[in-house]
């Protein structure tokens, strides 16, 4: 069954993944640094990345973003099939919830595990982060790899060497502690010095994945964050994430002590929590833990729940009803779900045994069947990204837009880490300077010696001063561009071109040389950024010809820059702005109204309305 259950799962993983780099946050930077062996950010994953060159090298077929995104569905896979070992096992020990088994009952067992597996399976966390270049489902499989050996095994010292490696995929594998210290405290009753020795050396052998990084390191690879070999000080701070906020993140902020927030932050993790699942799932959960609060388990799986969770969720101290918190949270959905499925899955079988008494096995199984059926099809709709190509066409675009030896200035990450896969995998234009990282001593050692040219001779002694040097030496002597117009002082005189903006604009006939962003399945979070970049595109230019009063060619850019983002607010403001201008205030006012209706807090977009319906009212 476990064969069965791994081949299904890994299939449909497999049919809607990402067919080359996918827009999810970091997944460029886990491609480049799997593919070049490099270190990636910061904790610097090195099992992932090693495992991920393994992939890279072996997989005969497919691009290099393919074969690292097959990585992630087969460990997904892997983690699904050893959930639903572990439920079974779970059913067939000697637990309260499950007094005595006979073959119908044993058959409900077997139906219910594989049911609440298919469940976790495709929830949007798990499934979407099986199908990218994440370390999340790699993470997901020593979860329950570390659980099973903790119920079935009880081999601490194996648990030791499994927790000290899957640190190095993960580090918040160690969330898991508090439960795993409880079990120790309460079963192994032989806890002593000898065995502490053991359990620290067995760590020690699987946390040295570690060492990776500085052995990497000192051999100048293409990614090299943080420089780990440069001082044990630079080696501590990249498996601390301590430029990043640690276990925080958010690194310019305390975890909160407002018990308010503590309960309001809770409660939404737990709202979005149960939105994984279909309201049908829910009664089974609560009738789960109901069914295991008086067993020996259940303050252990509480803990890991805890942890894992709620308290997880507090440190990182991201607020959860802002639209970025979310999609940025979402990976750390998939330990507490694993925790959850434990709970449905014993509610599952409990209620399927008292509802078989009125209906029987085979038609509670039906019902039940029936159900997860219909999330699975619910879903794929959702989550299949087989023909998504945005981020892949977004990379082409940024280089087609960008003249020889261009510069482009602190990109954000998306930008950053799609041209960093077209240069570094795919051998693309590395012409193009990439000025990143230059807010840190790593990343302005590591601009001198991969762009000397870009730099003065003399040494600079700040943050601040490294900043407007950037800008001051370099922008009369290379085409200089930004993806973000804010991001150039207005000194310097930016127009947009394209995606971009900088010293080399303007061309309107450059999105003739774009293709269509090819999107599959619904747009989620981070794909919408990268949809907003060519709205935004369009929308810049067409005020460029709006200040020029150029009416007719602005026009056509604001309704371009409409069509691809329908929610884009500035575009509507502007279209209205530039009827206001032609005197057809009927016109104006109706876009103005579009325009409160994505951004109803825009005062100035509420202004321009009333302006026009006072106009209206006068004629």
């Amino acid at each position: 069954m476990f064969f069965l259950i791994y081949n299904f799962i890994f299939l449909v993983y497999l049919f809607s993944m990402y067919p080359t780099i996918s827009p999810y946050r970091d997944s460029g930077d886990m491609i480049v640094s799997a593919f070049t062996l490099g270190i990636s950010h910061p904790s610097g994953y090195p099992l992932y990345v090693l495992l991920g060159k393994i992939f890279a090298l072996l997989v005969p077929f497919g691009n290099i973003a393919y074969r690292i995104n097959l990585m992630s569905a087969v460990f997904g896979a892997l983690a699904c099939g050893l959930l639903y070992l572990l439920l079974k096992n779970l059913f067939l020990s000697n637990e309260k919830y499950v007094p005595s088994i006979n073959e119908n009952e044993k058959y409900l067992i077997l139906i219910c595990s594989l049911l609440c597996v298919l469940i976790f399976s495709f929830t949007s966390s798990m499934w979407s982060l099986s199908i990218v270049s994440e370390m999340y489902s790699l993470n997901a499989f020593f979860t329950v790899l570390v659980i099973s050996i903790l119920f079935f095994i009880n081999n601490l010292i194996l648990i030791a060497f499994i927790l000290g490696l899957g640190l190095s995929n993960h580090q918040t594998l160690i969330l898991l502690l508090p439960g795993l210290l409880l079990f120790i405290l309460k079963v192994k009753k032989n806890f002593n010095y000898r065995l502490i020795r053991q359990l620290t050396i067995f760590f020690a052998i699987g946390f040295s994945a570690y060492l990776f990084l500085p052995v990497r390191s000192a051999q100048n690879p293409v990614a090299d964050w943080g420089n780990p070999s440069k001082s044990l000080r630079n080696f501590v701070r990249v498996i601390t994430r301590a430029d990043y906020g640690s276990i925080r993140l958010h690194p310019e902020k305390s975890p909160t002590t407002d018990i308010t927030v503590i309960i309001k932050n809770s409660y939404n993790f737990l709202k979005v929590s149960v939105q994984q699942f279909d309201i049908w799932v829910i009664p089974l959960l609560i009738f789960g833990i109901y069914i295991t609060i008086k067993t020996k388990r259940f303050l252990i799986l509480f803990l890991f729940w805890l942890f894992a969770g709620p308290i997880f969720f507090i440190v990182s101290n991201l607020p959860l009803e802002d639209k970025t918190s979310l999609p940025i949270l979402e990976p750390y959905l998939i330990m507490p779900l694993v925790i959850f499925i434990i709970w449905i899955a014993i509610g599952m079988y409990n209620l399927s045994l008292k509802i078989s008494q009125f209906i029987g096995i085979k038609m509670t199984v039906f019902l039940f069947t029936l159900a997860t059926i219909l999330l699975i099809i619910f879903n794929i709709k959702k989550i299949d990204k087989r023909y998504e190509f945005i981020a892949y066409d977004f990379s082409k675009d940024l280089l087609k837009t960008l003249p020889n030896n261009s510069i482009l200035y602190n990109p954000d990450d998306t930008t950053t880490f799609t041209l960093k896969y077209q240069q570094e995998c795919l051998n693309n234009r590395k012409d193009v300077k990439l000025v990143v990282f230059f807010k840190t001593f790593w990343g302005y050692e590591q601009l001198k010696e991969k762009h000397p040219g870009i730099l003065p001779k003399y040494e600079i002694k700040s943050g601040v001063e490294l900043e407007n040097t950037l800008l001051a030496y370099n922008y009369t002597k290379f085409p200089l561009f930004s993806d973000n117009i804010a991001k150039i002082p207005e000194k310097y005189n930016t127009l947009p071109k394209g995606l971009l903006y900088g010293n080399a604009g303007i061309s309107e006939t450059i999105f003739d040389l774009y293709i269509e962003p090819r999107i599959s399945g619904i747009s989620r979070f981070f794909t919408r950024q990268i949809i907003n970049y060519y709205s935004a595109g369009y929308n810049n230019i067409g005020l460029v010809f709006n200040d020029k009063k150029l009416y007719n060619k602005s026009i056509k850019f604001f309704e371009k820059a409409i069509a691809i983002d329908p929610e884009l607010s500035q575009a509507y403001n502007n279209l209205g702005v530039v009827y206001w201008e032609k005197g057809d205030y009927k016109k104006a006012a109706d876009y103005f109204r579009s325009a409160i209706q994505y951004s109803p807090d825009d005062k100035g977009v509420r202004q321009n309305l009333q302006m026009a319906e006072e106009k209206l009212e006068l004629k």
